[in-house]
């Protein structure tokens, strides 16, 4: 060992490797380095002049065990590597998996985004609360958006977020345009209540909302925090009360509702981060006791509860301006009521967008009624003791109600539109007249469109039937604006005399007097004028012209309210969607209740108004599909006029068809049986004849019993009793004809054998 040693001395620095890798293995005379192992063998020392080529392992075509390797790479801790050799260790490592296109476009997204992200902290983030620059949030925002970054658009609301907890925390924030200036926001305490259905006063149905037309339910495409800014313009002196649907809570066993930073959902997120909602939550979540927690109470199936947020102040702008921080002149003071969903993701049914379980109906009403009642209960909204009225709003004035019906179509968790739309038609005429302005706020056009469409039903029925709408409708024009369907707007314009002559309904839910409906398409008479044109009251030639007399009846003759289908205004639309199987519009009723008698008669339940149509009596059904034809015609006139959408105008055209139908099915039915038609010309001769052989067979009969036969004192047949009535003579009939009888007496006296008698009366007896 000790020459060994002394030879790789003398070799000098260059041997400084091979030096410990020596110093490592066991002493060999001849100089050795670490050879490639052979098959079979754990692994060898092999000399210098051993050649690369022996120690490859021999060619093997058979199938090889696999067997671990037992080498292992000796590491040399004592020697650092150059930087060329760890660059070509780097790149030989990189060789071993190539970056593809896919990869590398997105590292250059993920480092442009944090790029924008690090400047957006920089620009937007200060120390002062209320430095926000908005126009360095839209634009950043719109680089994100332009460049496809989604987690970049989320992380720069976060930003947002972090700014407005920053404001709430200081209690106050600087806005810094047109002269920097401090803002205060406005000072707690700020509480929660919790209500539930057994605190609630148990709900009476007054009979008298059922039989007046409640106020229409304006459905607005804006977001629910917009519409409420709207309405604080529009009524600056009522209580405002807008509810809220938390969907996202922490999963930490709390079950506390998330805030801004935490939720995913777009509307909730927003809610929290432009509002100082957030104090009301956490007083609601410390409300909570005996194990309760605020998801478990708000997403109960049965029985639920909501909380009531008094003087929540709404201080930030929308997203599309950056999320200002408003003036104090801007801000809006509102009441919130928070509720949850039963079911993040009900069953729906195979057609429409219905709930399958009459569980998740009833929740959906549950709701909606503690929304009402606690709403209307201005009690509910006191902080220790005060109730929560601004000081300029007046007492006596109704509330206005914003109700939030936003995300129902959001992809992740979809609600059942319909069907909600239905419970609000219900809602709307039990709790529709406590409130000065009910506001659907959806966030989208295509969900207001729908809710619209189900919600307010009647009025646009009883409009196309040519009856004014019997209802009091909010003051002004204003609130109507925001409805995502302008005909409520010009219905408005059209009947205002005789809105402004109706006497309004008060608090107590008070009967206003109903306007007397005008008698129109009774029994489908022709829509035609005595002068030929087209007649259909309120389709004048100026649409603008008021569809009722100037002057009234003293005593009005009150008459049944406009229905679209037959029936009370609650459930006209529930069965004309459940007889078109989710809200399939039916264009053309006649030649779809044909198709439907072709097909067979699967379901009879259906088919009551195609049998009517259907009858064998050609003229009558052409005439029949003529004047509906015609009818068709005259309300979608009447439609265009008050600029009504087309799926709107076509699926009340189908209804009021619908029901012109049926009625005259019902007419039909329910025919005097004096007013059917006469014979046939071939019938009256077969019973003239057969009136000629009962008479002949009259005159044998004396004949074989051997002596007169007397007749009855009313000239009747033999053998009747002077009190037996008659059999009554069909219809058509002559009146000669007599009826057959079944058995003569006399003659079947004497092939019985026996012997006849004559009663006082004068008619035999055996």
């Amino acid at each position: 060992g000790s020459s060994n040693e002394a030879q790789c001395a003398s070799r000098g620095s260059a041997c400084g490797r091979e030096l410990a890798c020596v110093m490592a293995l066991p002493t060999i005379s001849p100089r050795a380095t670490i050879a490639v192992p052979r098959r079979g063998r754990r692994g060898i020392l092999r000399s210098s002049t051993q050649r690369d080529e022996d120690c490859q392992a021999p060619p093997h075509d058979g199938p090889r065990s696999p067997q671990p390797s037992r080498t292992r790479p000796i590491g040399l801790p004592g020697l650092p590597e150059s930087a060329e050799q760890a660059a070509a260790a780097g790149a030989a490592l990189a060789a071993t998996k190539p970056l593809t296109a896919r990869s590398l476009a997105r590292r250059d997204r993920r480092r442009h985004q944090e790029e924008v992200l690090a400047e957006a902290r920089h620009a937007l983030l200060w120390q002062t609360p209320g430095d926000w620059d908005p126009y360095a949030f839209c634009a950043l925002r719109q680089r994100l958006l332009e460049a496809g970054h989604s987690h970049g658009v989320s992380g720069l609301t976060a930003v947002a977020a972090q700014m407005s907890e920053l404001a709430l925390r200081a209690g106050s924030y600087r806005v810094p345009r047109p002269t920097p200036h401090s803002i205060q926001l406005p000072s707690g305490p700020y509480g929660a209540q919790w209500i539930g259905s057994q605190s609630m006063p148990s709900m009476q149905e007054e009979a008298a909302r059922e039989q007046a037309q409640a106020p229409p339910l304006v459905c607005t495409p804006l977001p629910p925090l917009e519409a409420v800014s709207a309405l604080r313009a529009i009524y600056p002196h009522h209580l405002l009360v807008m509810s809220f649907e938390a969907t996202d809570f922490s999963e930490d066993g709390t079950g506390q509702v998330l805030g801004a930073r935490g939720s995913r959902s777009a509307a909730q997120q927003e809610m929290f981060l432009r509002t100082s909602l957030d104090y009301n939550n956490k007083a609601a979540a410390n409300l909570c006791s005996g194990g309760a927690s605020p998801q478990g109470l708000l997403t109960a199936q049965a029985h639920p509860y909501i909380y009531a947020a008094p003087r929540v102040v709404v201080f930030r702008g929308p997203a599309s301006k950056g999320y200002p921080f408003l003036e104090e002149h801007e801000q809006t003071v509102v009441n919130v009521l928070v509720s949850g969903r039963s079911s993040q993701r009900p069953m729906m049914m195979k057609h429409g967008e219905y709930f399958s379980n009459k569980e998740d109906v009833g929740a959906v009403v549950e709701r909606l009624q503690l929304l009402a009642q606690a709403a209307v209960d201005p009690e509910l909204m006191q902080v220790e003791g005060r109730v929560d009225f601004d000081s300029h709003l007046a007492q006596g004035c109704k509330p206005v109600l914003v109700i939030a019906a936003n995300d129902l179509a959001y992809a992740g968790a979809p609600q059942p539109r319909h069907s909600i739309g239905l419970a609000l038609q219900t809602w709307r005429q039990l709790h529709g007249t406590q409130f000065e302005a009910v506001v659907v706020a959806s966030g989208e056009g295509a969900t207001a469109q729908i809710l619209d469409k189900l919600v307010n039903i009647d009025i646009y029925s009883s409009v196309l039937e040519g009856a004014a709408p019997v209802c009091h409708w909010p003051s002004g024009t204003a609130v109507l604006e925001l409805s995502v369907n302008r005909a409520l707007l010009n219905i408005r314009a059209r009947w205002q005399p005789a809105a402004e002559r109706r006497p309004s309904q008060g608090e107590g839910g008070s009967k206003a007097a109903k306007t007397p409906r005008r008698e129109t398409q009774a029994a489908l008479a022709p829509c035609s004028a005595p002068g030929g044109a087209p007649g259909m009251p309120g389709a004048a030639e100026d649409p603008a012209k008021a569809a009722v007399t100037a002057d009234e009846p003293e005593t009005p003759k009150v008459q049944e309210l406009p229905r679209a289908t037959g029936m009370d205004s609650r459930r006209a639309h529930q069965i004309a969607l459940a007889n078109r199987k989710a809200d399939r519009f039916v264009q053309d009723p006649m030649g779809d209740q044909k198709r439907k008698l072709e097909k067979g008669a699967e379901d009879q339940s259906g088919y009551a108004g195609a049998k009517a149509v259907a009858a064998f009596a050609s003229p009558r059904r052409l005439e029949l599909e003529a004047k509906l034809k015609m009818l068709r015609g005259t309300l979608g006139g009447l439609a265009d006029s008050l600029e009504m959408p087309e799926e709107l105008k076509a699926h009340i055209i189908a209804s009021i068809s619908d029901d012109q139908l049926l009625t005259r099915h019902r007419q039909d039915v329910r025919q005097d049986f004096t007013g059917a038609a006469p014979l046939h010309d071939q019938l009256r001769q077969i019973a003239g004849r057969l009136d000629l052989r009962l008479q002949q067979r009259r005159a044998e009969l004396p004949l074989e019993a051997g002596r007169p036969l007397a007749e009855s004192p009313e000239g009747g047949l033999p053998g009747a009793a002077a009190g037996s009535p008659q059999p009554a003579t069909a219809p058509g009939r002559s009146v000669n004809a007599v009826p057959m009888p079944s058995r003569i007496s006399g003659g079947s006296s004497k092939r019985a054998g026996g012997t006849s008698q004559m009663s006082p009366s004068g008619s035999p007896r055996l």
